[in-house]
């Protein structure tokens, strides 16, 4: 946004004990919560909020941009509520997975939040969806989707700016590659079980998974298979070498707000296994660029991944070709013209 003229800065609000410091020129990182302060919703953003005001001239400012609905939206809303500054608002997967559907006191003041806001941002057409059919009461819905606009994330330049060529894959070989943390929802094991029970006894088969084991039972189940290769964490350099051999990316996350990993897979050529109904679903058609599928369901996903091997070659074509949409600066521009048309109101 900076480079495209527009004047910007970054409030990120932190607990007390963060040590993760960010020294730019435009983000102003505030400490003013404690683990404590994080059970009461109320409570917690109140004092978020009270620092907002201590160190942001918030007058000097034309348009707040929200980057979540609950936690970053309702300080936006208090500050339309007391200063008339307009915001805008997007739509991640803690709103939908975790407020929404657990916190059932605070959905009064997300519908709030969403009337209020003079754009809904979804970084994907399935959240979108999901949140009109559970959550959007009818009487409002009219109201609330004609401010609705699905803009997604963008990857590094560095992804697009490589060379890059159409993929082969070698007969009876298959390479399957998996990137994020190794975690419960990025579901790893669901991706053992389709390797171990139907794709081993047909293909040479490899599974290289790249990340940060987030506990000992996952390093453990990794150890126990002979076709698993865990490659550790990586820096982005060398996941465009590793992916130089890899064939099919595959992570059937239960909860995915985007999935930018899908997309780096896809500047490279490599087709993509994802999750139904989750944050990257509906962006393509099913086969274009790989497949969905249901998150827990291994028999469906090695189907999806015997039909990818049947079309490799047109489906890696257009995963190089698709990929292209998602670059930030182009997203910017979307994104600036929004800010215009509500400053300008």
């Amino acid at each position: 946004m900076i480079n495209n003229g527009v004047d910007t800065k970054v409030y990120a609000p932190c607990s007390y004990s963060s040590k993760n410091e960010v020294n730019e020129e435009y983000l102003i990182q505030a400490k003013c919560f404690n683990t404590i302060d994080r059970m009461i919703f109320h409570y917690k953003y109140k004092k978020v909020y009270e620092k907002l005001m201590e160190v942001v001239q918030i007058k000097d400012y034309d348009l707040l941009h929200a980057h979540s609905l609950f936690s970053n939206g309702y300080i936006a809303y208090k500050v339309y509520k007391n200063y008339n500054i307009p915001y805008i608002v997007a739509i991640r997967n803690t709103d939908i997975n975790v407020f929404f559907k657990y916190f059932i006191h605070l959905r009064k003041l997300g519908i709030e939040i969403l009337k209020n806001a003079e754009k809904i941002i979804f970084i994907s057409n399935s959240y979108k969806n999901k949140l009109f059919e559970k959550y959007i009461p009818k009487k409002y819905a009219s109201e609330i989707e004609k401010k609705c606009i699905v803009i997604p994330n963008g990857i590094d330049d560095y992804f697009h700016n490589l060379d890059k060529q159409v993929k082969k894959m070698q007969s009876g070989k298959l390479n399957l590659v998996y990137t994020g943390k190794i975690d419960k929802n990025k579901n790893l094991i669901t991706t053992i079980k389709c390797c171990e029970k139907i794709l081993r006894n047909r293909y040479d088969l490899s599974l290289n998974v790249i990340g940060a084991i987030t506990k000992k039972s996952y390093k453990r189940i990794i150890n126990k298979y002979k076709f698993i290769n865990y490659l550790g964490q990586k820096s982005k350099e060398e996941i465009v070498e590793i992916y130089k051999n890899m064939d099919i990316f595959v992570m059937p996350s239960k909860h995915e707000t985007f999935g930018l990993s899908y997309v780096e897979a896809m500047s490279q050529g490599i087709p993509v296994i994802y999750t139904r109904n989750e944050g990257f679903d509906n962006f393509f058609c099913e086969g274009e660029v790989g497949y969905s599928v249901k998150y827990n369901d291994y028999n469906e996903m090695a189907e999806k991944i015997e039909k990818i091997i049947q079309n490799y070659q047109e489906i890696s074509n257009n995963c190089l070709e698709k990929s292209l949409s998602f670059n930030w600066n182009d997203i910017a521009l979307k994104y600036k013209k929004i800010y215009g048309t509500v400053h300008n109101r």
